[in-house]
């Protein structure tokens, strides 16, 4: 049985925001792909150099450097002299043979922006939304009630204590008083009701499951930041 502690259970101060840890990666720069000479990332001009460079490269190597140019003009002659289909299919041809021989950061890179353009960010909330309030942390105090109350109608005040110095007991804890446990509830606004009926179908003093559900309820609405006015 787990040691459960009576305190109020306090956010982790040490939390952090996700979106502003994204923001700072961002912000360090673009990521690690082919660069230049002085370190720095290289960008699409000098990538699209690279892809013309060695493409010509290429071809030379193939056909010697005069039959490349020779080719590569009267091919671009023939897009300027028929025009049309013509213009438009050397233009796909020496385009496709040009980024064929880009190094591929830089494409990726473009690739990625084009795809995020008119896309939202997911971590960015939208603004006709309405803003999701913060849950509070789980109390471990009220899902041991609600274990104990079960499919009955509540749980009694002395079981509740009775189960509590059992854990304490064996996590090597002082074992906490009825009235330390009463003190715990009182001060999370939990109501006691005189007569309440258990699993055991005994009636004592107790958590009523209806209390527990109406501070749950009460719990997870937001507070009104307006202050009340004089009348």
């Amino acid at each position: 049985m787990t040691f459960i502690s009576l305190r109020k259970p306090q956010p982790d101060p040490d939390d952090t925001d996700p979106s502003a840890e994204k923001d700072v990666l961002e912000a360090a720069g673009p990521e690690e792909g082919a660069e230049t000479e002085d370190g720095k990332p290289i960008g699409f001009p000098g990538a699209l150099v690279q892809g013309v460079t060695g493409w010509f490269t290429w071809c030379a190597s193939l056909i010697t450097p005069r039959w490349t140019y020779t080719l590569h003009l009267v091919a671009v002659w023939a897009a300027c002299y028929y025009g049309g289909w013509v213009f438009v299919g050397v233009v796909l041809a020496l385009a496709v043979a040009f980024v064929t021989f880009m190094p591929r950061d830089p494409v990726d890179r473009i690739t990625t922006r084009l795809e995020q353009v008119g896309t939202p960010r997911a971590d960015t909330p939208d603004k006709d939304s309405p803003a999701t309030p913060e849950q509070p942390p789980a109390d471990p105090l009220v899902a041991l009630m609600w274990k104990l109350i079960g499919g009955a109608s509540g749980v009694h005040l002395k079981t509740l204590a009775k189960v509590l110095a059992a854990a304490a007991e064996q996590a090597g804890k002082e074992a906490p008083s009825k009235a330390l446990v009463e003190a715990a509830l009182t001060t999370r606004g939990i109501p006691l009701r005189d007569s309440v009926r258990d699993t055991s179908k005994k009636v004592n003093r107790g958590v009523h499951r209806e209390d527990l559900t109406a501070w749950e309820q009460a719990l997870s609405q937001p507070a009104d930041p307006t202050p009340p006015t004089d009348p």
